[in-house]
């Protein structure tokens, strides 16, 4: 839908200025840290790290919610439990494949956490 199409009243979409701003703070932070002296491989362990926990928090919040919409399943699902699944964790193959993926990726870097 083009935005001079939508109604005064509709406030035009925002678009990706918070996700460029985060961006950035991410690629400055990460530029610190090296600047600081940290090592890549440490640095790198940590952000994912960080990430598989964000996921894992996200599959959580999913979880939780779909417990809680086991109970309208039959007034606002039809009786479908799938239509619960993906009304409380979205599309729950992608979330599993990032923790996993993350996961993966955390496991295989090297542990370097014996000189600290």
């Amino acid at each position: 839908m083009p935005h001079s199409s939508l109604h005064p009243s509709i406030p035009r979409p925002r678009g990706r200025g918070a996700q460029k701003a985060a961006l950035f703070l991410l690629v400055a932070c990460l530029v610190a840290l090296w600047g600081l002296g940290e090592q890549p491989d440490h640095i790198l362990q940590n952000l994912v790290l960080h990430l598989a926990s964000l996921q894992l928090g996200l599959l959580l919040k999913g979880a939780c919610s779909l417990a809680e919409e086991l109970c309208h399943i039959h007034s606002r699902y039809q009786g479908s439990c799938w239509r619960a699944v993906r009304a409380s964790l979205g599309c729950p193959i992608r979330g599993g494949a990032l923790l996993l993926l993350s996961s993966y990726f955390y496991c295989s870097l090297p542990n370097s956490s014996a000189g600290y």
